[in-house]
């Protein structure tokens, strides 16, 4: 470990109960005061990999090192190490509703600030001060759980930030934004880095990773870390890319080709038309996480036999409706509009299905 690595991660692997892959042999380091976009494939291992980091899960193998020492139940629980570890270390949830528990957004700001024991006077200022920065004061006393989830995920951002951390770990913090606060919340993290805060920023979306990071890892849908380095350069190898399933291979095609060919159209010679297949889940689920990697892989699979499948996944906790009607049967794989697998997804059955032979 370099005298300037916050992070290791040494031979890192991670199984889920029932034994499904999350990480496999990973090693990363990160380093004090960098941006690290940390870049992969939906189920590929990033919100595992930061949990890790956050001392939320630990490995089944290998391990992870923070300041020079192995995270660790025990450690964790040193009263020594375990408060300044949390202290020192936000995390921001794909999914903000976990992290959000209090009755209004002041009091989910102030939350962190209190549970250091810091004075009443400065808690004051710090919740004034975040929720200015990120436009929530008129915001103050709403409950969380009314707010879009825009609002929500600069509420929770807010609160991570209130406790002045060194460490931001942050899993996907675009997503649900509209394009006008992607921009603010890119400002917000680009002058947050420039402070010498350590960014660790998990995301699929590339061009933010550009804005956001001087260095990018990818992990493959093997759950393999498969590239590190200076983000352009890792973001210039579209092999690469393609085989992480992080561009597409036939966009990357027309790029080679100088972008003046187009796709064909479903009823062009060699192609049987695009199938709408959604797959219905929610973070955290390992049976989500499988159904949406086996997908990825049949989808490359029935592709190159010159079918097209129009991949979208949906997280129920967006939707209530979703969620009342399917939070006991994720995850559920819907093929053009109509329900037809849910619960553990067999991959002989989906094949079947996806190929027109079920």
């Amino acid at each position: 470990m370099t005298e300037s690595a916050i992070f290791r991660a040494e031979a890192v692997e991670f199984r889920y109960p029932g034994g499904f892959p999350g990480l496999d042999g990973v090693t990363l380091e990160i380093r004090r005061g960098e941006g690290l976009a940390l870049l992969g494939a939906n189920g590929s291992g990033k919100s595992t990999l930061l949990r890790l980091l956050a001392g939320l899960d630990f490995p089944s193998g290998g391990r992870v090192l923070a300041w020079g020492r192995e995270l660790t139940p025990a450690l964790l629980d040193d009263v020594a190490f375990g408060p300044a570890f949390r202290a020192r270390v936000g995390v921001l949830f794909q999914n903000v509703d976990s992290q959000l528990f209090n009755a209004t957004v002041r009091e989910e700001v102030a939350y962190g600030p209190v549970q250091l024991g810091l004075p009443a006077s400065e808690v004051e200022r710090r919740v004034a001060d975040v929720l200015r920065l990120l436009e929530l004061e008129e915001l103050a006393d709403r409950p969380p759980f009314r707010l879009s989830g825009g609002e929500k995920k600069r509420v929770a951002l807010a609160a991570v930030l209130a406790s002045n951390p060194e460490v931001l770990l942050l899993d996907e913090p675009l997503t649900a934004l509209d394009p006008r606060s992607q921009d603010a919340m890119i400002d917000l993290l680009r002058t947050l880095a420039a402070t010498g805060k350590t960014l660790v920023v998990a995301t699929h979306d590339l061009e933010s990773a550009r804005f956001l990071a001087g260095r990018a890892a990818v992990l493959g849908e093997d759950h393999r870390l498969v590239a590190a380095g200076p983000v352009d350069r890792v973001l210039e190898d579209e092999e690469m890319l393609v085989g992480a399933n992080l561009v597409s291979g036939r966009r990357a095609a027309t790029r080679a080709r100088g972008g003046g060919s187009r796709p064909r159209d479903a009823g062009e010679p060699g192609m049987r038309g695009t199938m709408r297949v959604t797959l219905l889940g929610r973070p955290g689920c390992h049976l989500c996480e499988e159904a949406e990697a086996l997908l990825g892989r049949l989808a490359r699979e029935l592709e190159r036999r010159g079918r097209l499948l129009a991949l979208e996944v949906r997280n129920i906790e967006e939707d209530p409706a979703l969620h009342e009607r399917y939070f006991l049967e994720i995850p559920v794989v819907r093929v053009e509009g109509r329900d037809v697998l849910a619960g553990r997804i067999e991959e002989e059955a989906l094949r079947r299905l996806l190929s027109g032979e079920g």
